[in-house]
């Protein structure tokens, strides 16, 4: 088993189809420095065993801004097989990675 840790920007930023041409032929990416700065960590835990690769547990990891309190059960309920996890960070901690650990047990 192995476990693989990827930071995803929320944000595909400079690439074909997100920059728009003003008015004035000046092409411009419309989005905020906070929303390119925007990060969600993903932990999904790997097998080569294909049975039990459908059980290991795969994680969300954002903050307030990436997984709103609002919001979060409706994208709980619409990720099945990912569990969200919404704290200050979305960067992983000693502490969260042993209760993923533990949730693999």
């Amino acid at each position: 088993m192995n476990v693989d840790e990827t930071s995803v920007c929320l944000l595909q930023g400079g690439h074909r189809g997100n920059i728009i041409v003003s008015k004035r032929g000046e092409p411009t990416e419309r989005a905020a420095l906070s929303q390119r700065r925007s990060y969600i960590t993903h932990v999904e835990f790997v097998s080569d065993r294909a049975d039990a690769q459908p059980l290991l547990p795969q994680f969300v990891i954002g903050d307030e801004h990436a997984l709103p309190a609002r919001q979060l059960a409706a994208l709980q309920a619409a990720c099945t097989t990912v569990r969200l996890i919404r704290q200050k960070s979305p960067w992983c901690n000693s502490e969260l990675f042993a209760s993923m650990v533990r949730a693999v047990g």
